[in-house]
């Protein structure tokens, strides 16, 4: 009976640092990396107290890849390519056209293996830009 508790012991302690051990970041570089397509964009504008909302839907075939390398190509109305980084929750881009824009980087809302959700949202005096982009493999 002491050998069965003891070995039941071992066996739940295993189990509990296997799955708890293990479990990755949702925001580790290695769950980005792949090619996404873009869903829609929903863009907030506001400017002097008037706030304009637009909803587009993406055009068919625009897609954006990230590499492992650090990397990324895309296709909205133009190719686009450029470097990415992955610092603190926030999705950096340089060289990436509309996407570079956002200077603070884009907010991870949501990262799965099939869904991604970017929000970025800029200040400058009166003029404020909120942008969430959805995307899907």
């Amino acid at each position: 009976m002491k050998t069965t508790t003891q070995f039941l012991l071992a066996f739940i302690a295993v189990v509990s640092f296997t799955f708890t051990g293990c479990k990755k970041d949702k925001n580790e570089p290695d769950n980005i990396v792949g090619r996404w397509q873009f869903v829609k964009s929903e863009y907030k504008e506001t400017m002097n107290g008037e706030t304009t909302n637009e909803t587009n839907n993406a055009p068919e075939g625009s897609f954006l890849e990230f590499k492992a390398d650090g990397s990324f190509i895309g296709k909205t109305e133009d190719m686009i390519s450029g470097r990415w980084v992955l610092n603190n929750g926030r999705l950096h881009l340089d060289g990436g056209g509309m996407l570079e824009s956002n200077a603070n980087g884009y907010e991870i809302k949501k990262l799965t293996k099939s869904e991604l959700v970017l929000y970025g949202k800029d200040v400058d005096g009166s003029f404020s830009s909120e942008e969430t982009v959805y995307l899907k493999k």
